[in-house]
């Protein structure tokens, strides 16, 4: 399973880390199922049967409108995050820790540090015109440049969520989304199962849980209305799954929406070092967006 960039949709300071200086630091489906001739085309030509729409759910139209409007109501987001990779089948399990930003028009910046192992961490940079991952493991420093004319984040579709450059329609079309009502209701919540459409897509998750906060949370915290929790992903039969939490209530430490004082060089990639190799991502074949192996983790530690 790829990293997921977290995939999901919405987050966001300046910052180095140890010598290298990379930056860091807080805040100030459906399948043809049949084939019949087409009319007057003569034998042998035949068009495929397509499944019909599944209507979309009212309420789930309306929370991701909901979300969108929100999203859109942002300049910026922060937040600190925790990911827990884990491999059922070897039963291994990864932590890491780390913060994801993004600001208005398509800047962001995520970093995630192993909790075991302090050369094991990556970092993502977008300067609105190239994405730029720091391996921290290989010491490669990689820039993929974004095609002119665009106005996203990179192929990744954590901060695709997290930065509100997804819509609700353009989540929609690209997979199949269920309101969950779980056992114990949670006012606090809303839960979502998320199912891939696209084959690009399903080569990163099978199923997806994206948890909202509702907008029938308490009043003191009716500002993270609709923002990201939490989000998992798991591959085939949750060999391999992400939790990325975004949230404890323990340490009260919540998203933060529009930070004060972010400045344009805080989303500036940064050289880390002479022993570091700098390479140019290439493009797919296709054209578009970079490949999907950058990853989800980036700075801001």
């Amino acid at each position: 399973m790829r990293t997921f960039g977290v995939a999901l949709g919405l987050l966001v300071v300046a910052g180095s880390v140890a010598s290298a200086q990379i930056p860091g630091g807080a805040p100030p489906t459906g399948s043809t199922t049949g084939r019949v001739p087409t009319p007057g085309a003569g034998p042998g030509r035949t068009v495929a049967l397509q499944p019909p729409a599944v209507p979309v759910d009212p309420m789930v139209l309306a929370h991701l409108k909901a979300w969108q409007a929100k999203m859109e109501s942002l300049q910026n987001l922060y937040t600190t995050c925790e990911l827990t990779k884990e491999d059922r089948v070897l039963k291994k399990s990864h932590k890491f820790s780390g913060s994801v930003i993004c600001m208005k028009p398509n800047l962001a910046r995520m970093r995630l540090d192993s909790a075991t192992d302090p050369n094991d961490y990556s970092a993502w940079v977008c300067d609105g015109k190239a994405v730029y991952a720091y391996d921290g493991n290989k010491k490669i420093l990689t820039q993929y440049n974004i095609p002119a004319g665009t106005n996203g984040i990179g192929d990744n579709l954590l901060m695709e969520f997290m930065s509100g450059s997804l819509t609700a329609n353009g989540a929609l079309r690209r997979f199949d989304v269920t309101l969950i009502s779980p056992e114990k209701p949670d006012p606090n919540y809303l839960f979502f199962q998320i199912k891939p459409k696209l084959a690009k897509d399903k080569q990163d998750f099978e199923t997806l849980k994206l948890v909202l906060f509702s907008p029938t949370i308490k009043p003191d915290l009716q500002y993270l209305a609709y923002i990201p929790a939490m989000v998992q992903m798991a591959t085939t039969n949750n060999e391999k799954v992400e939790t990325w939490n975004f949230f404890d209530p323990a340490k009260s430490r919540f998203p933060q929406p529009n930070v004060k004082g972010l400045k344009l060089s805080d989303f500036k990639p940064v050289n880390p070092g002479r022993d570091w190799k700098i390479v140019q991502g290439n493009p797919p074949a296709s054209g578009g967006s970079q490949p999907r192996v950058v990853r989800p983790t980036g700075p801001g530690k």
